[in-house]
């Protein structure tokens, strides 16, 4: 027994011990591990936030191509998406389609969402082309912005008259003595009047003159356009009495408070109540500033004394009258007082006496009023200065101008006050470019129209120039080279009744 106890003692003590010896190398490798793990940064994360993973996503493309020809090289259309909302484009265009925000509300970057990769051919505004057509070229939204004269003011715009082209050429500029003595004579046989061949010798001898092409309206000016035009002068400070170059433009209630059609509240023109049925008739009374002015602001000018002739004569015709060489009195508002009764001595609309428009579309080149031209007006213009000129250089005259100075401007047509003898294609008159003083007495039957070196949105299509009678040239004669001293180119009195019944409420008289 005692030899058991001593065994039992010596392994308990034994067990101790070894269990001493393990300690130490045990916790030698437990710390050995432990280091090993916060080195490597796994203990690390114990006890700590994770972060969030961050997932971004790219804008999509879609690549639509046509379902045409799959050879052909094709042209693509980049649709690419964005939160602005966009009208819809035309064929060919890139465009951005509006889209609903989604739920997820996916965060779209839209910087990159409008660009296009260099690499991806793209059609922009251009309408679908075949080969060879070049007509399609520009869209046609182009084209029709085109049509706005950017030269004219948006107050003057809708009431410009329209341009007709007149093709350039060769013609015989003014007309003969035998001509002249011939329309004298019809004068004063036919119409009871006092016409004497000096009064039209200042449009002999005939020149050859060569004309470019140009524009010139269709219609003679309006009051309506004018009061228009004088309302915009005032709107940009420039009145009535000085703004058309210094001078008036047109004599108003306040000057002739007895002749005049415009009045002025010294706020507005306008066309009294009184005088509405006169809106539609050419403007008189006008100042060669005022018409020329008006033509300017709207992009124009006054037609030269040649353009308006070549105009008249549907292209340079030998014709008398616009129509042709027959004299109709339902053809021109002018007096005659043994064919038509009573002098009329007032103007008419623009829109009357339609049988007078000639071949080219032009209404009122001969009566209504007289129209103003851009030249001076010389005497012997014709015989000392286009004639010398013609004969040196034996070819035809460029483009003539008139004098280069002179103290009257020509006025050319004729008007409701004169006979037709004053009416024909050929005749000059003259009169002063504005009153002496404001309130003098002015002509009350001339007007005026515009002249143009370029077509603009208003232009209409010029006809043939054909005419209604037989257009047998003007036989030529030499000059009679008389004296015309006494060529004062009168024109019959305007009635005195005339001008105090313009206000009387008979809104029709001139």
């Amino acid at each position: 027994m005692g030899q058991y106890k001593g065994l039992g003692q010596r392994r308990a003590s034994g067990a101790w011990q070894w269990l001493v010896i393990g300690f130490f190398p045990g916790l030698l490798c437990g710390g050995l591990v432990i280091f090993l793990l916060l080195f490597s940064g796994v203990l690390g994360s114990f006890g700590s936030q994770p972060e969030p993973i961050e997932i971004t996503s790219a804008p999509i493309r879609i690549v639509v191509t046509a379902t045409t020809d799959p050879l052909a090289t094709q042209v693509v259309q980049v649709v690419t998406a964005t939160l602005e909302p966009t009208l819809e484009a035309e064929e060919g265009a890139v465009i951005a389609p509006t889209l609903e925000p989604i739920a997820t509300q996916v965060e779209v970057n839209t910087e990159d969402a409008t660009e296009t990769p260099e690499t991806e051919e793209v059609a922009v505004l251009s309408a679908p082309t075949t080969e060879g057509d070049t007509s399609a070229e520009q869209p046609s939204s182009q084209a029709q912005a085109q049509t706005v004269d950017s030269s004219i003011p948006a107050e003057l715009a809708p009431l410009v008259n329209n341009l007709v082209r007149v093709e350039g050429g060769v013609f015989q500029y003014g007309t003969d003595a035998l001509e002249v003595t011939t329309a004298a004579g019809l004068c004063q046989s036919r119409d009871g009047g006092e016409c004497l061949p000096d009064y039209g010798l200042d449009s002999t001898p005939r020149v050859a003159v060569e004309l470019d092409t140009f524009w010139i309206e269709q219609n003679e000016v309006t009051f309506a356009q004018f009061e228009a035009f004088l309302n915009y002068q005032n709107s940009i400070g420039l009145s009535n009495r000085t703004g058309c170059q210094g001078f008036i433009c047109i004599q108003t209630q306040n000057e002739r408070p007895a002749a005049a059609v415009i009045a002025f509240d010294g706020a507005n023109y306008r066309i009294p109540a009184n005088y509405e049925t006169l809106r539609n008739h050419p403007a008189y009374g006008v100042t060669w500033y005022g018409a020329q002015t008006y033509c300017q602001t709207i992009g124009r000018r006054l037609p030269t004394e040649a353009e308006w002739e070549y105009a008249a004569r549907a292209g340079g015709q030998d014709i008398i009258y616009p129509w042709g060489n027959d004299w109709s009195p339902l053809n021109a508002n002018v007096r005659q007082p043994l064919v038509e009764g009573d002098a009329v001595d007032a103007t008419v609309p623009i829109s009357d006496f339609v049988g007078g428009i000639n071949g080219l579309g032009l209404t009122h080149m001969a009566g209504n009023v007289a129209e103003w031209v851009q030249d001076y007006y010389g005497e012997f213009y014709y015989r000392d200065v286009l004639a010398p000129q013609q004969q040196s250089s034996g070819q035809p005259v460029q483009n003539p101008t008139g004098p280069a100075g002179g103290t009257t401007r020509v006025v050319r047509g004729g008007s409701f006050n004169a006979y037709p003898f004053f009416a024909r294609t050929v005749h000059r008159q003259t009169a002063f470019p504005a009153p002496e003083t404001e309130d003098a007495t002015y002509p009350l039957w001339v007007g005026f129209r515009c002249a143009s070196d370029t077509g603009a949105d208003t232009t209409i299509p010029a006809t043939t120039g054909n005419t209604n009678s037989d257009a047998s040239a003007i036989p030529t004669i030499p000059s009679t080279g008389g004296d015309a001293s006494n060529n004062a180119q009168p024109t019959a009195e305007v009635p005195a009744d005339a001008e105090s019944e313009s206000t009387s409420g008979d809104a029709s008289r001139g």
